[in-house]
């Protein structure tokens, strides 16, 4: 998985009164932090959810691009 496969996550539909918030902080590591991603999007459930991601200073460019995530 690399940070190209952001665009897995373009479509998805914002949820304007989430009941859950999923807090994802990362540093660095982008490949683990789409991992996990992803997993969070194929086990959506009924319930409406965020999810913040919590860039904790990372220096690599990968881990930069995260911020495009929608």
């Amino acid at each position: 998985m690399t940070v190209n496969s952001i665009s897995a996550f373009k479509g998805l539909t914002p949820v304007t009164h989430p009941r859950v918030s999923l807090i994802v902080p990362f540093l660095d590591h982008a490949e683990a932090t789409l991992r996990c991603l992803h997993s969070i999007v194929r086990a959506r459930e009924t319930i409406p959810f965020e999810v913040l991601l919590v860039d904790d200073g990372s220096t690599s460019a990968d881990a930069r691009a995260l911020s495009r995530v929608p």
